[in-house]
């Protein structure tokens, strides 16, 4: 099982699967309300038919470089007041909703590589070029009864 440890955080999942669905949900949310940062793109389409939801990102990303290595960060949002704060335990690092879903990407990306035997279920790319990091995948879900119509929860898939 692939814990999420969201100690402290405004993310309330307990599985990288989770967590990466929760912020996926925030991002859009930020993108519909038109706070997002300039050239973020995201798309959510649920299957019912195949239990699964099929989330494509893009984000801005900023590139740091030294002799010796490259880093990334996401672009944080343009505006807005959205509650997003992060874990206060284990090695969670991000610190906007942007950069959440890169690194919630990545971390079930690699798993998903040790494995092995897991369906190739999430691509990670970055074009630096145009500065932007490409999250493409589809996440099996469950579609269980709410108060308020119906919930979809993610399920587990890493270990």
């Amino acid at each position: 099982m692939a814990t999420f440890d969201s100690t402290g955080s405004s993310l309330s999942a307990t599985t990288l699967e989770g967590a990466l669905l929760e912020v996926s949900r925030l991002a859009l949310k930020i993108s519909e309300d038109g706070n997002a940062p300039a050239g973020f793109a995201g798309t959510l389409a649920l299957s019912a038919a195949n239990s699964t939801a099929t989330l494509n990102f893009s984000v801005p990303v900023v590139e740091s470089s030294t002799a010796t290595s490259i880093e990334l960060t996401a672009a944080d949002l343009a505006g807005g007041d959205y509650t997003f704060t992060p874990p206060t335990a284990g090695d969670f690092v991000a610190t906007n909703p942007m950069a959440a879903l890169l690194e919630l990407g990545k971390k079930i990306n690699l798993l998903e590589k040790e494995q092995q035997t897991t369906p190739n279920r999430v691509q990670l790319s970055f074009n630096l070029d145009q500065g932007l990091g490409t999250l493409s995948l589809s996440l099996p879900v469950a579609i269980v009864a709410a108060p308020d119509g119906f919930a979809v929860e993610a399920l587990e898939f890493v270990a």
